[in-house]
């Protein structure tokens, strides 16, 4: 599975619409669990605030959990937005919390609308992004002959070694892209180890 776009770091944003505070913030969860502690952190930081939207993204292009909250605001005119400039900067691994402070004025449901998304907008924009590559936990036995000439192939499917254990045989415990599995596969069989590589898990895919 091709790469993809994960936070590298942490972003804030704030708009002021008709006396109405927003305050946007976009952050790195790599769980449903990380998500929603980053959530009840912005609750906790924000008690007295009117609204606290969110909407998140986590897992990969393949298998992922999101979800959002209006928090009382009606219905479709806060979380969606958010969710929506997720989706279409292609991002995952993301939360985005708004945070409103009522100024007196209602702002309509068009309003609402454009001042969650523009505030979600200024954070994503100054949020730094780097992309996820998912990686391969893999196990191998190889010969002691075969060990020693190991290290090229090593280096050129970026192999790195984990755990090794020195019996009649060397055993192997290895992370490497997943893009590069295939290719590392092939090049033991070359070498003539007649060892099958073992997938212990696959990271992000």
């Amino acid at each position: 599975m091709s790469e993809f776009l994960v936070p590298a770091g942490e972003a804030r944003a704030e708009l002021e619409m008709r006396r109405s505070r927003f305050i946007a913030h976009a952050v790195p969860a790599f769980s449903v669990a990380e998500a929603r502690d980053v959530i009840e952190g912005r609750r906790r930081e924000w008690s007295d605030a009117t609204h606290v939207v969110y909407a998140y993204v986590v897992g990969s292009p393949r298998s992922e959990v999101q979800g959002m909250s209006d928090d009382g605001e009606p219905h479709g005119t806060a979380a969606r937005p958010v969710m929506a400039l997720i989706r279409g900067r292609r991002l995952w691994n993301v939360v985005v919390t708004v945070v409103r402070y009522f100024g007196g004025v209602k702002l309509g449901t068009g309003g609402l609308v454009h001042a969650y998304a523009e505030a979600a907008r200024r954070a994503l924009d100054r949020l730094p992004v780097r992309p996820f590559v998912p990686m391969a936990r893999i196990r191998l036995v190889v010969p002691y002959p075969l060990f020693s000439r190991l290290g090229p192939l090593l280096e050129e499917y970026e192999v790195t070694v984990l755990e090794q254990e020195f019996t009649s045989e060397v055993s192997l415990t290895c992370r490497l892209p997943l893009r590069c599995l295939e290719g590392f596969s092939k090049g033991l069989r070359d070498l003539g180890s007649g060892s099958d590589v073992d997938i212990l898990e696959e990271e992000g895919a």
